[in-house]
């Protein structure tokens, strides 16, 4: 009896540890739709920025998970900044997304990396969603995955990656932004990485 016992407990606590360590997402992209699915490839940042304009954005081929290029975040002063890409005009108010990036480091040592909101609502005021974290070395890509809701009285709205202290170097690679329905409106992205 005590054998299947302990074999239960091995079991369950198992179980605990491989919910916990993977990301929990409530979408599944297989039942929505690409709203953004961006691999660099074309050599144009399609709506790419620098969030806060204190850090730098080039397309390179030094590292790519998918393809041959990628977008590497480089000469970073605050933590903060990293690739952003504003999606007012592809999100809904109250529905829920899901935000797919692979990423890795430029540096030997690990880092955290957040993928972000941020909103600003009907009244001005800024409010700040960090959805998940992960850690990223430079051996391998890591493939960050997470959902979110918009909140219903947003104007503005920007997805951003991260880093949780630190300003090393990194890269990102394939990202997609999956929702129930089409944009709201067809988005002509202006070219623009500073």
């Amino acid at each position: 009896m005590k054998k299947y016992y302990r074999y239960f407990i091995t079991l369950m606590v198992t179980s605990i540890l491989m919910f916990i360590s993977v990301p929990f997402c409530s979408l599944a992209a297989d039942d929505y739709k690409a709203l953004v699915d961006t691999g660099f490839e074309s050599g144009e940042y399609e709506g790419w920025s620098s969030f806060g304009s204190k850090s730098e954005l080039t397309i390179t081929t030094e590292k790519a998970y998918g393809g041959f290029s990628s977008l590497k975040s480089y000469n970073r002063s605050e933590n903060w900044s990293g690739p952003s890409l504003n999606i007012t005009d592809i999100v809904t108010p109250g529905k829920e997304y899901l935000f797919r990036v692979y990423v890795i480091s430029d540096t030997a040592e690990e880092m955290d990396v957040l993928l972000t909101l941020k909103y600003v609502d009907d009244s001005g005021a800024e409010a700040y969603n960090n959805m998940i974290t992960a850690t990223v070395g430079n051996d391998e890509w890591v493939f960050v995955e997470c959902s979110a809701a918009i909140p219903e009285n947003i104007t503005d709205a920007i997805f951003y990656i991260e880093s949780g202290t630190g300003t090393e170097n990194f890269f990102i690679d394939d990202v997609s932004i999956y929702g129930s329905e089409l944009p709201k409106k067809d988005v002509i992205f202006e070219e623009n990485k500073s």
